[in-house]
């Protein structure tokens, strides 16, 4: 690879990463990407079995935990499928920029 073509590269790569931030840009392009996979019916099934309490999950992680993590709780709440849906796009978006490469 000639300098040349990486400095093309490092631009193209520079100039995706602002359209990203660009929150029409940024919107649309991760509905492209997750919208196939929302439609499935096993998109939020796999969600909803990983979801499980902190300690359940990663037992071994070492997770801080603060005075009120052993208040006896009477119930738990699963958010609604659309706000499940948001929160996942949101999740993507993060790597996304996180991860651009």
């Amino acid at each position: 690879m000639t300098t040349h073509s990486k400095t093309n590269s490092l631009e193209d790569l520079k100039a995706d990463f602002f359209k990203l931030l660009n929150p029409e840009f940024g919107t649309n392009h991760i509905k492209k990407l997750l919208t196939p996979q929302e439609n499935g019916d096993s998109y939020l099934q796999k969600w909803y079995s990983f979801s499980q309490n902190a300690k359940d999950v990663y037992p071994s992680q070492g997770l801080l935990q603060t005075p009120y993590d052993y208040i006896d709780y009477q119930m738990s709440q699963v958010l609604p499928q659309d706000i499940m849906i948001e929160t996942l796009r949101i999740r993507r978006y993060f790597l996304e920029i996180s991860n651009h490469q």
